[in-house]
């Protein structure tokens, strides 16, 4: 059963917000600000997927780990009730219509529709007053679909939500510095992986000479 006050208390995140708390290594500092925080379900399983990356998995036994102490509020849409999951399942589909953003399954756990996990998220925080928590792609800045589907919503971003954790500029800094680098290092893994024919041995000592290992 949901605590729809509970929802009230503490902040929604999407997946990325998770992927770059992880990569920084300040998962203590999130929660002792905000002692615990909410995911949709679909941003749960975009989560648990890094549990087959084996450079990355820390990103899913992390988030496995402070759910099983109940710092983690999954939201599954099967416990909404009938009135708001109707309410949601229309504005979903109607701004998958507007903006294009082609959502095949509704909120069925399809993590694979992109940009399902933040937009699902904007849904449950814009009609329950959650503030939302979310990384630094282009959708909800000014002029993009995400803000135009959702004028009045409070998104923080990565940078905003460091300037919240952390004591200083250098700090954030040097947080965001090391969450980019983790970024590249992860992307170029993908890119490695997807064009050429090696072994991992090899795939790890190209990825390491990329960040100076």
């Amino acid at each position: 059963m949901i605590d729809y006050q509970e929802l009230k208390t503490y902040p929604i995140c999407d997946t990325d917000i998770w992927v770059d708390i992880n990569i920084a290594k300040i998962d203590n500092l999130l929660f002792s600000k905000y002692e615990k925080i909410i995911v949709a379900d679909v941003v749960e399983n975009e989560i648990l997927w890094w549990k087959s990356n084996k450079e990355f998995s820390f990103i899913s036994e992390n988030f496995c780990k402070y759910k099983s102490i109940k710092k983690i509020i999954v939201l599954n849409h099967s416990d909404i009730n009938d009135v708001d999951k109707a309410l949601f399942d229309k504005q979903l589909l109607d701004l998958s219509d507007r903006y294009g953003f082609n959502f095949k399954s509704g909120f069925k756990d399809n993590p694979h529709d992109r940009n399902k996990g933040e937009i699902v998220s904007a849904i449950y925080a814009d009609n329950y007053k959650i503030p939302f928590l979310k990384s630094n792609d282009g959708t909800f800045k000014h002029g993009k679909a995400g803000r135009a589907a959702f004028p009045n919503l409070i998104v923080k971003d990565r940078r905003q939500m460091l300037l919240d954790l952390l004591d200083d500029e250098n700090q954030v800094f040097t947080y965001n510095q090391k969450i980019d680098d983790g970024r590249i290092f992860m992307d170029e893994g993908k890119r490695i992986y997807e064009t050429e024919e090696a072994s991992e041995e090899y795939i790890m000592k190209k990825l390491q000479k990329l960040i100076g290992k």
